[in-house]
């Protein structure tokens, strides 16, 4: 029997993100796990759906051997053997968050040096989650010195039927693109300037008639403009099995020069990115959202820091296996915190945070 790495479920948020990305280490590094107290304290606790589908599919291509991978189960041990990524074809059977599920498979796959194909369905706009608009937008192309990943989106699904689907395409970037044999950490620690917001506000097609998402759009351009930079949002009415509406804003943004000074790379990164997302609710008005959302963004453009907090969330395991990295990041959330507590209980590193201008600089 190897050696399993315990984990406290309840540790920081003490929510399903513990489960996700000690299943993407282990996935990746071959080290088995041990996890209990999973979702302890949620009123209903233990593993759901999406949590469980990380697991089958894992399993899967793991070759693993896993003891407690059923709903509602508080402990789970998950013993990989080999990672041999393979394409997937995987309906959640709920709402459960696609995203969510990409979080648990996507970064053995991205690190894997392969190219894949997974084609996903289940929730795509639903609460709790990144929207799958955010995940195109925001985390994939900050995610481009690492590897190639392209998006299509067939269909949105919303909650309570959810049936949206996705279609993630992943190609490894080789060693002539990269510059040198291995990756370069992932660094954007300095404070940056929007120099654009773009967006996209989004409904199912039995709200057209009511303008839904252009009321959204128009609504969120008028507080953006307040940045005094281009603003570009997009409307998409969408058929799904349930309705839904939503909006998701982000401003592209650059590395803050003095005069003459020439804008420095943000390691791998020239523009960065950084965005919100808001759904829409029974009973809330378009233009509340909408004006929200752009409230939202203009909160965080004012930190001026070069990712946003649900990025800093999800980069902190790909940080751990690429030494030197470091972020500046507008707050610290307990799903960073119990992200980190995994990572180093896995990867054997140590991360750092101190304070800098109201912010906060995470490096490993």
């Amino acid at each position: 029997m190897p050696n399993l790495i315990e984990l406290d479920g309840n540790h920081g948020e003490g929510g399903g993100a513990i489960v996700r990305t000690a299943l993407a280490l282990s996935a990746h590094t071959g080290k088995p796990f041990r996890v209990t107290n999973i979702r302890s304290g949620r009123s209903v606790p233990g593993l759901k759906a999406q949590h469980l589908s990380g697991i089958k599919i894992l399993t899967d291509v793991c070759s693993a051997t896993v003891e407690g991978a059923v709903i509602g189960s508080e402990a789970v041990e998950f013993i990989p053997r080999e990672f041999k990524p393979k394409n997937i074809d995987y309906d959640i059977g709920t709402a459960g968050s696609v995203t969510l599920l990409l979080q648990s498979i996507l970064l053995p796959y991205m690190m894997s040096g392969k190219s894949a194909t997974l084609r996903l369905t289940g929730g795509t706009n639903v609460k709790w989650s990144p929207p799958v608009d955010y995940f195109t937008n925001i985390f994939l192309p900050m995610m481009n010195s690492i590897g190639h990943a392209s998006v299509s989106m067939p269909k949105r699904g919303f909650y309570p039927k959810g049936g949206g689907e996705v279609i993630v395409k992943i190609k490894r970037k080789n060693i002539e693109e990269l510059g040198n044999p291995e990756l370069r950490p992932i660094i954007a620690d300095k404070s940056v300037k929007p120099i654009a917001i773009k967006g996209v506000a989004y409904a199912t097609l039995d709200l057209q008639g009511s303008n839904v998402c252009e009321r959204m759009a128009q609504s969120a351009r008028v507080i953006a403009m307040q940045s005094k930079v281009d603003v570009l949002i997009g409307t998409e009415y969408c058929q799904s099995l349930s309705t839904g509406t939503g909006i998701c804003l982000w401003a592209i943004t650059e590395q803050d020069t003095l005069p003459g000074e020439t804008p420095a790379l943000h390691g791998n990164i020239i523009h960065s990115r950084v965005g919100v997302d808001l759904l829409g609710e029974r009973g809330t008005k378009a233009e509340d959202v909408g004006h929200n959302a752009g409230l939202l963004l203009n909160k965080l453009i004012a930190k001026r820091t070069p990712v946003d907090s649900h990025f800093a969330d999800m980069i902190i395991p790909y940080m751990g296996l690429l030494p030197g990295s470091r972020i500046l990041v507008p707050e610290i959330t307990e799903h960073l915190k119990s992200n980190i507590y995994v990572t180093e209980s896995l990867l054997n590193v140590k991360f750092k945070i101190e304070q800098k201008n109201g912010c906060f600089l995470i490096s490993c």
